[in-house]
């Protein structure tokens, strides 16, 4: 397991869990990186492609998938797959938080 960021906060990890088991990489912190300007939000979190690259972004941290090896690869079919990951894995996140306040009552 890639050692995430201390600062990330529960769903945030949860989904970087996700992305990870996935594929990507933790990178550090995106500021030391250079990162598409082109980049939309999904949930908490930013994603955006650079040749080939699909880059995740969330507080700060850098996740990255690199697709330049797959030649069969449509790339924007991959970023919808990715988006979607994120926001069914950050709904599993905040569906379990209610779950367990639901059954304090």
């Amino acid at each position: 397991m890639t050692d995430l960021p201390c600062w990330l906060k529960g769903k945030a990890i949860a989904v970087a869990k996700v992305l990870i088991a996935d594929g990507f990489c933790y990178c550090g912190e995106a500021e030391e990186f250079c990162v598409n300007q082109h980049l939309e939000s999904v949930g908490d979190w930013l994603i955006g492609n650079w040749h080939y690259v699909i880059d995740a972004i969330t507080d700060g941290a850098l996740f990255s998938k690199d697709y330049n090896d797959s030649e069969d690869c449509d790339i924007d079919k991959e970023i919808e797959r990715i988006q979607q990951l994120i926001a069914k894995a950050e709904l599993d996140w905040d569906s379990c938080i209610n779950e367990g306040q639901l059954s304090l009552f």
